[in-house]
């Protein structure tokens, strides 16, 4: 059941891509989607079931780091104290229990309403990154410039909620920022970084619809790959919805209407240096310069 929750959000990103940035999808298209999610929904619980329980590497970060002196001092101490863990931080037993206690009358569980508002959350936070990604003249504002106004704001957020935790301002201060990392954990966060820079540029330059259908082409990636890397032996349920899978996301992009009555509408944008921009209101908004700078021969010849 959590499975079918999880990939829920192709569903809400499709309505939140109709209702707040106006784009249009056929009867087609919905019934791919609607086809897509039942099979990721089928290929990822049943990758779930025949999966092998594989030994972890044994990796801890005591063989990348050496803490120093007072940071074994502070975890020491910290070891027997319970003022050491962020208790107001934490929900409380009771009010817990009353909150899970609304939901106890029906099947679904705390968990999976979470679930879904999650996905509505996520599919709202991406959908609102490409309208102000495309909105007005932020379409020609660069998008690393985009990149670093987004990411200050989570670096103010993250900051404040580690400087607020006093345990975590004593960690720092006697183990350091990085403490129980290790290169992989570091490699990670380049990683991610990457994966950053990839959705801005796919927001920006395509649509939110693309960036969900490779998602789902990348758990049948990761799945294949796990055939080859980690031993895992997939189901013959695999060989099909895998299919399934690919076969619903060419039926979503061939059936893309290309007539006249889905003509996307045009819009004309100036920039600060005068050149002049061309935006397109259908899936996958596209730029084209429409003015030129001339070349030393063009303007020869315009003199005569």
């Amino acid at each position: 059941m959590a499975v079918i929750f999880s990939n829920f959000s192709i569903i809400t990103t499709a309505l939140l891509f109709r209702i707040v940035l106006k784009r249009h999808l056929n009867w087609i298209q919905w019934a791919s989607l609607l086809i897509l999610f039942l099979s990721i929904v089928a290929l990822t619980s049943g990758t779930e079931t025949s999966q092998h329980n594989l030994a972890g590497h044994g990796f801890h970060h005591d063989a990348f780091f050496s803490p120093s002196n007072s940071c074994l001092l502070f975890r020491s101490e910290c070891s027997g104290k319970d003022n050491c863990t962020a208790k107001e931080w934490t929900f409380s037993e009771a009010q817990w229990n009353t909150t899970a206690r609304v939901f106890s009358h029906i099947r679904l569980g705390l968990g999976h309403v979470l679930i879904i508002v999650q996905c509505f959350i996520s599919s709202m936070a991406n959908i609102y990154n490409e309208k102000i990604l495309k909105e007005g003249n932020q379409l020609t504002e660069s998008i690393f410039v985009q990149n670093s106004k987004l990411y200050f704001f989570g670096i103010l957020f993250n900051g404040l909620t580690l400087g607020l935790q006093s345990s975590n301002r004593d960690q720092v201060k006697n183990c350091g920022f990085f403490y129980g990392h290790n290169a992989f954990s570091v490699a990670l966060i380049f990683v991610t970084a990457f994966q950053g820079l990839s959705v801005a540029f796919i927001l920006k330059f395509l649509d939110n619809m693309f960036h969900v259908l490779m998602a789902q082409v990348t758990t049948v990636v990761i799945t294949t790959v796990s055939v080859l890397v980690f031993d895992f032996r997939p189901s013959l349920e695999f060989f099909i919805e895998a299919p399934s899978v690919l076969l619903s996301i060419f039926i979503y992009n061939a059936s893309k209407p290309q007539g006249l009555e889905y003509a996307p509408r045009q819009e004309r944008i100036r920039d600060l240096s005068g050149s002049l921009w061309e935006r397109s209101s259908g899936d996958g908004e596209e730029l084209e310069r429409l003015t030129k700078p001339k070349s030393d021969i063009e303007s020869d010849e315009d003199a005569f």
